[in-house]
């Protein structure tokens, strides 16, 4: 038995320190049909149900869910399968690590619409990103329509700073970011391939092995977008 390590600086107690480990089997579980599994287990979906909707093979369903059997998720009953006191545990674990460190807060910023021509536009400021939106113009609630995302430069600090200049300066980072990843055709998060559909100056990219994805204008109407808030902060 390892002692814990009460020695560290930042109060965490390991057991030992293996990132090598944690980092395989959070690559292992982040795959989205996995975890997508284990939600729809939690509600009751069989997986046989899922497939479809999941854009997977019958030897692809059982690959993930050999997967998931390994670690002890999911346990195999007469009719199907059934998530485990661990995979309850992690669903459950998943939720809560998703609202803490995901869930955006909206605040107002000093710009103005530049689509209805006066309304006050406002941010929803999640933890690396942000984006803005007119109250007046834009929808609200689920259908609420944004104007553009930027990336969040402030992190928790939103408050500290020029809102203007961050707000201007994250949507430049992001523009050049998507392009340097459109360019180049890897994925920004995982490296991995894109999958890329233009249609005029509109582009959808996705990364069949991360998940991430991007959809929205790019070429002109992107440059448009940026002069746009540019015009907005002066």
């Amino acid at each position: 038995m390892c002692k814990e390590d009460d020695g560290n600086p930042s109060g965490v107690h390991l057991r030992r320190i293996q990132p090598d480990r944690s980092t395989s089997l959070l690559k292992s579980l982040s795959n989205p049909a996995r975890v997508k599994l284990l939600y729809g287990l939690a509600q009751g979906t069989e997986p046989r149900e899922m497939m479809e909707s999941l854009g997977l093979t019958v030897a692809e369903l059982d690959y993930h869910l050999r997967a998931l059997h390994t670690y002890g998720l999911v346990t195999r009953k007469a009719d199907g399968f059934a998530l485990t006191s661990r995979g309850i545990w992690l669903v459950e674990f998943l939720e809560q690590v998703s609202e803490k460190l995901t869930t955006g807060r909206d605040t107002r910023t000093p710009l103005h619409c530049w689509q209805c021509g006066g309304a006050e536009v406002w941010a929803t400021v999640y933890p690396d990103h942000f984006k803005l939106w007119c109250p007046s113009c834009g929808g609200t609630g689920n259908d609420r329509r944004f104007l553009i995302t930027g990336q969040n430069l402030a992190a928790m600090s939103w408050t500290e700073g020029d809102p203007k200049e961050l707000i201007f300066e994250g949507v430049k980072l992001e523009v050049a970011v998507l392009r340097r990843m459109l360019e180049r055709g890897d994925c920004r998060e995982c490296g991995g391939p894109l999958m890329i559909v233009r249609s005029g100056d509109r582009v959808k990219a996705t990364c069949p092995f991360c998940g991430e994805q991007f959809q929205g204008p790019v070429g002109k109407e992107l440059d448009d977008l940026v002069q746009k808030t540019v015009h907005a902060r002066s």
